[in-house]
């Protein structure tokens, strides 16, 4: 799973989700 490195405000939060989603 894609750990994204900027995860300052929620876009990190938000692309966590998108990859978690990618991969189910």
């Amino acid at each position: 799973m894609f750990i994204p490195v900027s995860d300052r405000s929620g876009a990190g939060l938000a692309n966590l989700i998108i990859n978690t989603v990618l991969v189910l």
